[in-house]
C-alpha cells in the first residue's frame, strides 16, 4: 500500500465534513472513517487498521467480496443447458450451495455452486466460453 496515497485520503477526510470515504479497485479496498472530534481511521481489505495520526480503535469494514472459481477445465454454461435461462444474474441473491452455472468437460457436466450466501455482484465469464481450473467466474458480495 502506498503511504502517500493513504495520506492524501486521510487529508481529504480530515479537512472536510466527510465521515466515510471508500476507494475500491480490482486489488484493493480502502475505507477512511472519521467521527466528530476524532482522528480519521483507515482500514484496508485485509481488515488491518493503520494508525495514521494519533491513537485509533479498530473498525470493521464491509464484508470482502468472495470470488467463485472454476473447479475444472471446460466450457461454461450459465444455465442448465446451452441457451437456457441463466441460474443467476447480477443482483440476484444466492444461498450457500446454490447453483451458479454448469461447466462441461468431455460431455460430463458439473454444476458450480456458491461457497457462501450473498448477492451476485459480477459475472466474469459469458455462457459458452472456455474456462480454466481456478479461473474466477462470479463475484459474490
Amino acid at each position: 500500500m502506498d503511504l502517500r496515497k493513504l495520506k492524501v485520503l486521510f487529508d481529504m477526510v480530515q479537512g472536510s465534513s466527510i465521515t466515510v470515504l471508500e476507494v475500491r479497485d480490482a486489488t484493493q479496498w480502502i475505507r477512511v472513517r472519521s467521527s466528530p472530534g476524532s482522528k480519521p481511521l483507515v482500514a484496508s481489505r485485509d481488515a488491518t487498521v493503520a494508525e495514521v495520526a494519533g491513537p485509533a480503535t479498530a473498525i470493521s469494514g464491509p464484508p470482502v467480496d468472495h470470488v467463485v472459481k472454476s473447479s475444472l477445465v471446460g466450457t461454461l454454461y450459465r444455465g442448465a443447458a446451452p441457451g437456457a435461462k441463466p441460474f443467476v444474474e447480477v443482483g440476484d441473491p444466492v444461498e450457500a450451495g446454490g447453483a451458479l452455472c454448469v461447466v462441461e468437460a468431455m460431455k460430463l457436466r458439473k454444476e458450480i455452486h456458491a461457497d457462501r450466501a450473498g448477492i451476485v455482484a459480477k459475472v466474469l465469464v459469458d455462457s459458452g466460453e472456455p474456462v480454466e481450473y481456478g479461473q474466477p467466474l462470479f463475484v459474490i458480495a
